[in-house]
């Protein structure tokens, strides 16, 4: 009776993970559909040309600023004032961005020093914002490259959707097969996870994911919400604007920028591999119960199946139901991997290679972690977790 028990509790939790990936493969599906609509460039010209100021933090980022500055300053935008903060670089951050100093769009600051209870770029978002004097603040990274029209058809976007934040993704680029296994995660997550037309609708803080990259406010809205003051040690920034946006009743929209927006966010795998580090933790808000679930619970997702197969293959006591419920898991794995890496333009093996990716993650996640309980986190010379 015991063995009977067990075996049926073993085939319905293996039943569960293929309902699992089912669900979010609807999810994946119906924010495809939803982003045909969200999408940049997409929306007429508006009649309305609010000032913008495109602030971006710079700290030793000598390989990317001069390519992002000058994408920024051929904005097919009439009324557009950037700001670059060189965040104390020892590099040659600073004398790159000096080459653009004649153009009367550019404001060039030094960062003052990190007070002890600031995150390093808040506190540089933070000084650029008391510069700034646009209606509409655009933050972005120094690593993202835009197409000439990014700025005049987010505006289009914000103005026709009345939204108060503006968030998009952009094209992640991942040039080495290192930034490959740990790239496409990111995007995976949100086209799965994170079902769009609710979250659209929902004041729900959990239902949004706001990516740094680009975030573009209303300034009366940035300044109602209280600005990097009032998530100054929340380290996930873009995170902690997007749930205070909607806890606080404004409208936040999530937007396809792929053809607007690239982003190198980290290269070679070393360098990937702690940069995701040092803040995926924080995402879950530094709550050790939910991250371990989670993790836990998509390891059987991802790895379970794999797994029962082998085992089966070394001639071990897999039923021949227990192994086809696996393979058919393995199959609907690949056809939600083959959804996100051709809309996200992944390379196309990375969809026989996701049990791969996932063990990267997975074990760049127990590597958070550690940090996290260690507070031996560092990001570019600083350490990211202590603060007092």
């Amino acid at each position: 009776m015991f063995k009977l028990i067990l075996t049926d509790f073993w085939l319905q939790h293996q039943a569960s993970l293929i309902i699992f990936l089912v669900v979010l493969i609807v999810i994946a599906i119906s924010n495809l559909i939803t982003w045909r609509r969200f999408k940049l460039g997409r929306y007429t010209e508006s009649q309305k040309c609010p000032k913008v100021t495109v602030m971006v933090p710079a700290r030793n980022e000598e390989g990317n600023i001069e390519a992002c500055v000058r994408s920024l300053l051929t904005q097919d935008y009439s009324d557009l004032e950037v700001i670059v903060l060189d965040d104390h670089s020892t590099d040659r951050t600073w004398g790159i961005v000096q080459e653009f100093r004649n153009d009367p769009r550019l404001t060039l600051i030094k960062g003052k020093d990190l007070p002890s209870d600031w995150f390093g770029k808040h506190w540089a978002c933070h000084q650029m914002t008391q510069e700034a004097s646009g209606e509409i603040f655009c933050f972005t990274d120094a690593d993202t490259r835009h197409h000439p029209d990014s700025i005049r058809s987010a505006v289009n976007a914000l103005i026709a959707e009345d939204a108060d934040l503006l968030t998009a993704i952009p094209f992640e680029e991942a040039k080495t097969f290192g930034e490959s296994l740990m790239i496409p995660v990111l995007p995976f997550a949100i086209l799965s996870f994170l079902p769009l037309p609710a979250a659209h609708n929902v004041r729900w803080p959990a239902y949004s994911a706001t990516v740094g990259q680009f975030m573009m406010f209303k300034r009366e809205t940035f300044e109602a919400i209280g600005g990097y003051p009032a998530i100054k040690d929340k380290q996930v920034d873009d995170m902690a604007f997007g749930q205070r946006i909607k806890r606080m009743g404004y409208r936040w929209r999530l937007y396809d920028g792929q053809d607007r927006i690239s982003c190198r966010m980290y290269k070679g795998f070393r360098e990937a591999f702690h940069g995701f580090g040092k803040t995926i933790f924080s995402a879950f808000g530094r709550k050790i119960i939910p991250f371990l679930f989670v993790w836990l619970w998509l390891f059987c997702v991802f790895t379970e199946p794999l797994v029962v197969a082998g085992i089966r293959i070394a001639g071990g006591p897999i039923s021949d139901i227990s192994l086809g419920i696996a393979l058919t898991t393995i199959s609907v794995s690949l056809i939600l991997w083959t959804i996100n890496v051709v809309r996200f333009r992944f390379r196309w093996w990375i969809v026989f290679l996701y049990p791969v990716v996932f063990a990267v993650t997975w074990t760049m996640s127990v590597y958070a972690v550690g940090l996290a309980i260690t507070g031996k986190a560092t990001w570019k010379g600083r350490n990211i977790h202590n603060r007092s």
